[in-house]
């Protein structure tokens, strides 16, 4: 129950009465934890969440205050209330059909239903995968049961697979442009998810079958999901989109580059001369060295290149380590994220070592990411420097078309000023455009004819041999002077390359504005009529 109230807190204080309303008289489902566990698909809608609040026999909902919630929380050690078959943990007993009637305290009919799934996770996800804390004290780990330890099936990264393959994924992409999810009572849940950009990622990651992958693609102006898929385990895993397991690696050059253009006014055109660091930064190369620094480039041409030493050199000599940490954190680096389903923590810690902070202000490990995070990363550049809170519902609406919940952006915080984030973007414009994903970008599609792209890749190996793990990276946006999608994609390859991030990425944005120009047609037309 902990999680609802953290949700609720995120609503404004006017909605969360209506929050409350929107998830008991719906009537929270999360699909059945054993056939989960068997199947990964939720073929069985077994649990019903226990709620606080419940239908009063006129037919309106009652709706508990938050210290009851959080006393019926406390009484039965659960967050979500969920119970064994049967019962809940707050004495709902089911019925066949998925009906539910009051029992020792009297919660509100539930019934089973197209949507259910997500509902539950709507109102019950946790702000973070990573078993933080809360300001407040509360633990953000997911829910527990209230009788049995749940299954692991419940874990919740499973639960957004099963949820998107069933209420995203097959319902949405079923009929091509429908964003609409219509539960058996009448509501509607509409979604942010793009289906033709959804699909089309999916096609491609099961093309490649990569060892894994994850895409991301984000309104940078709201924080609204346009697509989030995931490849891991030989199939399609959306969930791997909100695990940070792999490095974050030079997309990291990003944070830096915003501490040295902010707090010490590094201009994208000041030039500086270096000499090596192509495969690693030796503490020799650390130091100018006149007679040896003979390659010269801008700082916005070394953020195309990704030219280790460049961005190693200047945080060594220009940043403290608290500079730098400050601007992770600014960026979302080692704080919670609050979205429907847990994500996992971003990690990063600054090194001791000034040799080896530099080394990490380079993008050499001390820093993970998930590809969510990396999509809300290169947004914030997006849209002048501000870092929004990922949502994938847009609006929830009753039987009879009252609108019940819409989606408002909301801020996370500042990351850096409009006039840094600028300059971000100029240095970024070099990445595609002469810089290591330029091979990708430069020949543009009819659909991006005159679309500049702004981004940045990142590569970074672990292991050796048949243990090797290549992680790629492409985090960007587009277009570059009035973004309207920001993206991350991920591939993680084993020994033998199959693709890289950039190319995922890329393929994504032809997508993304040849539906743009379709619909756009269509409005054209339909406005002769």
């Amino acid at each position: 129950m902990s999680r609802l109230l953290e949700l609720l807190a995120w609503v404004e204080p006017s909605k969360a009465k209506i929050a409350v309303i929107v998830g008991i008289s719906l009537g929270i489902v999360i699909a059945s934890g054993k056939e989960l566990a068997r199947t990964g698909t939720p073929q069985q809608a077994g649990a019903i969440v226990g709620t606080a609040g419940g239908a009063a026999p006129n037919g309106r909902t009652q709706v508990a205050d938050a210290p009851s919630l959080a006393a019926a929380s406390a009484e039965n050690g659960s967050t979500a209330g969920t119970g064994p078959e049967g019962a809940d943990g707050n004495g709902v007993e089911r019925l066949p059909g998925g009906r539910a009637e009051a029992g020792a305290r009297g919660t509100g009919a539930a019934r089973s239903g197209p949507g259910r799934g997500l509902l539950a996770a709507f109102l019950g996800g946790s702000a973070s995968r990573d078993e933080t804390k809360t300001d407040g004290g509360a633990s953000s780990e997911g829910p527990a049961s209230t009788a049995e330890k749940p299954e692991k099936a419940t874990d919740p990264a499973q639960f957004l697979d099963a949820t998107m393959e069933q209420y995203i994924r097959n319902e949405l992409l079923r009929d091509s442009g429908l964003r609409k999810a219509i539960l058996d009572t009448g509501e509607a849940i509409e979604f942010t998810i793009i289906p033709e950009l959804q699909e089309s990622v999916e096609k491609e990651l099961k093309n490649w079958q990569p060892d894994e992958a994850a895409f991301v693609a984000i309104d940078p102006n709201t924080g609204a999901i346009l697509a989030l898929a995931g490849f891991e385990d030989g199939r399609l895993s959306p969930s791997r989109a909100l695990k940070a397991e792999g490095p974050a690696a030079s997309v990291f050059k990003i944070v830096t580059a915003a501490a040295l253009v902010q707090e010490k006014n590094v201009r994208p055109n000041r030039e500086v001369c270096f000499h090596g660091g192509q495969r690693g930064i030796p503490d020799a190369l650390l130091k100018p060295d006149p007679k040896r620094d003979t390659t010269c480039q801008s700082v916005a041409e070394a953020m195309g290149k990704s030219s280790n030493v460049v961005f190693a050199r200047l945080a060594y000599n220009k940043l403290s380590d608290n500079e730098l940490r400050t601007y992770a954190e600014r960026f979302g680096f080692n704080r919670a994220i609050p979205f429907l389903w847990p994500v996992e923590l971003s990690r990063m810690d600054v090194p001791e070592d000034r040799n080896e902070f530099a080394r990490m202000a380079a993008g050499f490990y001390h820093a993970n990411m998930s590809p969510i995070h990396g999509a809300m990363l290169a947004a914030a550049v997006a849209n002048g420097g501000i870092l929004f809170q990922p949502q994938v519902v847009s609006s929830i609406s009753s039987a009879d078309g009252t609108g019940i919940f819409a989606l408002k952006p909301r801020k996370m915080g500042r990351a850096v000023s409009s006039s840094t984030a600028g300059k971000l973007t100029r240095m970024m414009l070099e990445t595609t455009s002469h810089g290591t994903a330029a091979k990708y970008f430069r020949k543009s599609t009819k659909a991006m004819s005159g679309v500049a792209v702004a981004g940045k890749t990142g590569s970074l190996s672990r292991g050796k041999g048949d243990s090797a793990r290549n992680y790629s990276w492409f985090v960007g946006f587009a277009p570059a002077d009035k973004p309207v999608i920001a993206v991350a994609s991920l591939v993680v390859n084993g020994p033998k390359w199959k693709v890289k991030g950039p190319a995922i990425a890329k393929q994504a944005l032809d997508t993304y504005f040849s539906q743009a120009q379709a619909h756009a047609a269509a409005s054209r037309i339909a406005s002769k009529f």
